[in-house]
């Protein structure tokens, strides 16, 4: 419990389902735009990557390791023999833990690459998502992070997410 006057930090903190809600905005998208498609709303800590490989329903112990930072997967979208994995992120604006989330999607395509590495030949994408005027501004940083994937990784934000599974 934060000591202080509750009015002041309900004009201060952050909504507490104001994560929730970016994130149904982005599952609803999906599902209107990808309906060809099995898209589904992951629980959090349902699917982490640890070392090029799936962690299940264990985030807390890969929160605890100090050298996996990786979140798990948003969503998972599957079409016949085909899946994307999606980590969604939204910032808005600057400021917050707006900069943490950036910073979980570098670490993210950190081990989507030993995973890629790890299962060469699996039909397994993966998608950072980066929507919001803030997060949309390293869309190109985290490009240049996966170089040399760009065949199973993809980063950009929901409209040009969309459009890149669908061609799958």
């Amino acid at each position: 419990v934060v000591e202080g006057s509750l009015e002041l930090q309900l004009q201060l903190c952050r909504e507490p389902n104001r994560q929730t809600s970016d994130e149904r905005v982005q599952f609803a998208i999906r599902k209107k735009y990808l309906p060809d498609w099995n898209v589904e709303n992951l629980a959090a800590g349902h699917l982490t990557l640890r070392d090029g490989d799936w962690v299940y329903d264990n985030a807390s112990d890969v929160a605890l390791d100090e050298y996996t930072k990786a979140r798990s997967i948003d969503f998972r979208m599957t079409k016949k023999d085909i899946t994307v994995m999606d980590f969604a992120k939204f910032a808005h604006v600057a400021g917050g833990g707006q900069g943490h989330q950036i910073k979980e999607s570098k670490y993210f395509l950190a081990e989507v690459r030993k995973y890629i590495d790890k299962h060469p030949n699996e039909k397994t994408y993966f998608v950072d998502t980066l929507d919001g005027g803030y997060a949309e501004k390293f869309i190109d940083e985290h490009r240049e992070l996966v170089k040399g994937y760009e065949d199973r990784i993809f980063v950009g934000n929901t409209n040009s997410i969309i459009d890149w599974i669908d061609s799958k």
